[in-house]
């Protein structure tokens, strides 16, 4: 089992590197998560770093399970859009930084297909 306690103050003291003060959880709600996201909470509140928002995503979601997470992050982020694979210069500039953690996924059809009907609706939402 991996000191959580340690996973955390490392990843915290990247934040403190880069001097954010305010950072957002996105992760895969399953064990290991939900292990260490207990420590890295505290480890923030030890450092001064406000949790905005914390967000769990099912291991194995639906698609509009999926879209009403980013519903919810892309809202509080003021209007950062299309957030899944269409990044353009202007919402990546927007950002003040991004740690991600998170597992290899193959490029798969059901991948594409996914991507393809997200962008669709989100294009929809936006029109």
């Amino acid at each position: 089992m991996p000191d959580f306690s340690r996973l955390a103050e490392a990843t915290v003291s990247n934040l403190e590197m880069f001097e954010w003060n305010k950072v957002t959880l996105i992760y895969e709600d399953m064990e290991f998560s939900n292990a260490i996201i207990p420590y890295l909470t505290d480890a923030l509140v030890n450092k001064d770093i406000q949790l905005s928002h914390k967000i769990s995503i099912p291991t194995f979601p639906e698609d509009f399970q999926i879209l009403e997470k980013l519903e919810v992050l892309i809202c509080s982020q003021n209007g950062l859009s299309n957030f899944v694979d269409t990044m353009d210069p202007t919402a990546i500039g927007s950002m003040k930084g991004v740690i991600g953690l998170r597992p290899y996924i193959p490029k798969t059809t059901a991948l594409k297909n996914f991507r393809t009907r997200y962008k669709r609706i989100s294009s929809m939402k936006q029109n």
